[in-house]
């Protein structure tokens, strides 16, 4: 077990209050229905780079719909064979060349949607698509079981489409998306839903390994089209607890699918769209936990834009959305924001940085303290080590309450230590100091005037690992347990709205082996946070410390799972608490 360190550490709690985020001005593209001049709901769309054409087809029988002028205008191009679209693809060998994937097969059009020939596979559920950049010929198809009790296969086609053979020596899987190295074709990536696993192939198709299982739905895989090797996957599990799921982020390899690891800086619990955009590839984007996050350097450092939208396409000044209709955000209208260091955090979409300097007494040397970013108004600052938080901020949009930006921070060691937070797009700046010795938590409700609107963003939070319990204990982390102390002690927490309302359950995040949070309203909002220290050394019991980023009813229960130990924690509704129980075990 690991040792308190000699600086006391204590966790802090925040008022928590039900903020909006700053929204992207998405522009309204249609198409529109006929009859009704509602949007249609679009299932898929494709952008051919460096024009104004637009393929978008609509779901539930809505067919294919061209635009030809960034989305002003729409015409009708009808339903390929009769079908209705899962996904459309460019070929990029031929101008105005696309394919449409269908329930019943794979359908092309050489004339920009005019007329629309069978491409094969039509007794098969096509779901994926990729074309060899360099051979535009061959083609690779994934598919899905149309009675969805069977197994999903990769065909491969060397006459675009017009004959197929089954490549994908028995997978056993469905399908769910496919990519072609652009710089080694040879190489090829297939992700699959049930399973869980993404395989690769290196020699066409003739043969495929496993080379990674994230134990849940694989949703997007791409190539990095300048940097031999890198490739990505997105990823989030099937299970879903209270409407959210709970697991999953974005992974990287860089020595051609023999290795992965997460991306670091993004959130790890639910995954969505990943794009590179095909103009600059430099330019990423990814979808997670409801934020918008873009990487502006090839996927090394990120930053959250704003609210998950849905997108689908990208070319370097247009990004695009689908949902009802086609939505395009304008990337040339993000203002200045703020940049995301290993010193920096950057809340609330951006607008406000942080950052916190400190030292062990007043006339010693002063320290940068290393920034980590939880959501997009939180994050956290450690000083001695990465395995202790030391202090919480977090900037709120209170505007439609007082017309202010909120900053709350509490510290979770008594050093002293200085906390400047940067307006980034007014240049205004606020610094808070707590003097060597003080233990503080600081609400401050009227930190900057929230005249000018709330920006994009650049931030989020980090790539944390469940503990992994060692064989004498019991403690399974799930998705409403922490485990903390190398797996010895289990925390649960049960909150609710009025002493008579009914109770509910809160999930949980680990931060680090001693450390983690719970959140109740909405997963992007810290509310509570737990940390149980080892202090045998010095009094001979383990630490309980808490803090409440919110101030309703709750009930945390912390289990010794050794000894079957258990202490409780009541708060009382409008109780803004910091506990430390430095006896509990």
């Amino acid at each position: 077990m690991r040792r308190v360190p000699l600086v006391a550490s204590l966790v802090f709690g925040l008022v928590a209050c039900a903020v909006s985020a700053a929204d992207l001005p998405w522009t309204q593209l249609g198409p529109f229905d006929s009859l009704t001049g509602t949007p249609i709901l679009v299932g898929s769309l494709v952008v051919v780079p460096g024009t104004a054409t637009l393929y978008a087809s609509g779901a539930a029988g809505a067919g294919v719909f061209r635009s030809d002028d960034g989305g002003g205008q729409w015409v009708d191009l009808g339903r390929p064979g009769g079908q209705d679209v899962l996904r459309l693809y460019l070929d990029p060998s031929t101008s105005g060349a696309v394919y449409a994937a269908t329930y019943w097969g794979l359908y092309r059009t050489r004339d920009r949607g005019a007329t629309w020939t069978p491409s094969g596979l039509q007794d098969q559920v096509v779901n994926a698509l990729a074309v060899d950049p360099q051979s535009p010929n061959t083609v690779y198809a994934g598919t899905v079981p149309q009675h969805f009790a069977d197994y999903g296969y990769i065909f491969k086609s060397l006459d675009a489409g017009a004959s197929w053979s089954q490549v994908d020596a028995l997978l056993y899987d469905w399908v769910i998306s496919l990519a072609v190295d652009p710089l080694d074709p040879s190489t090829i990536f297939a992700g699959s839903s049930e399973g869980g696993t993404v395989f690769r192939s290196t020699d066409g198709g003739g043969n495929w390994t496993a080379v990674d299982q994230p134990l849940g739905y694989v949703h997007e895989v791409a190539v990095d089209p300048r940097r031999p090797g890198v490739a990505y996957f997105s990823w989030h599990t099937h299970f879903v607890f209270e409407g959210s799921v709970l697991g999953g982020t974005l992974r990287r390899t860089t020595d051609g699918g023999a290795t992965w690891s997460d991306v670091a800086g993004l959130p790890k619990l639910r995954a969505g769209d990943f794009l590179i955009d095909p103009r600059d590839p430099s330019l990423f984007y990814f979808e997670s936990s409801g934020s918008l996050f873009r990487s502006i350097d090839g996927g090394q450092t990120w930053g959250a834009i704003g609210p998950a939208m849905g997108i689908a396409a990208c070319d370097s000044r247009y990004l695009y959305a689908i949902s009802n209709g086609v939505l395009r955000y304008d990337l040339s209208l993000l203002p200045p924001t703020c940049e995301a260091s290993s010193t920096t955090l950057c809340l609330q979409y951006g607008r406000f940085s942080a950052r916190v300097d400190w030292q062990q007494s007043p006339l010693g040397p002063s320290f940068q303290a290393q920034a980590v970013p939880l959501t997009t108004d939180s994050g956290y600052f450690w000083f001695f080590g990465p395995d202790n938080v030391e202090l919480v901020v977090k900037v709120l949009d209170g505007t439609g309450i007082n017309g202010d930006f909120w900053v709350f921070y509490g510290a979770l060691s008594d050093v002293a230590y200085r906390l400047t937070v940067t307006d980034s797009l007014t240049g205004a700046t606020r610094e808070y100091v707590n003097p060597q010795g003080t233990l503080a938590s600081v609400a401050d409700t009227h930190a900057f005037p929230g005249a000018v609107s709330a920006a994009p963003a650049v931030a989020h939070r980090p790539s944390t690992a469940l503990v992994v319990a060692s064989p004498e204990v019991v403690c399974i982390p799930d998705p409403a347990a922490l485990c903390l102390e190398e797996g010895r002690f289990q925390v649960r927490v049960d909150w609710r709205l009025s002493p008579e309302g009914p109770s509910f359950i809160a999930p949980a995040s680990p931060l680090t082996g001693d450390t983690g949070y719970f959140w109740f309203f909405n997963e992007a909002n810290v509310e509570l946070v737990v940390k149980v220290l080892d202090g045998t050394a010095i009094n001979g019991h383990y630490w309980v410390f808490y803090g409440a980023l919110s101030d309703v009813q709750y009930t945390i229960t912390v289990t010794d799972t050794q000894t079957g130990a258990t202490q409780t924690y009541e708060n009382a509704r409008g109780t803004l608490a910091s506990v430390a129980d430095t006896k509990a075990f």
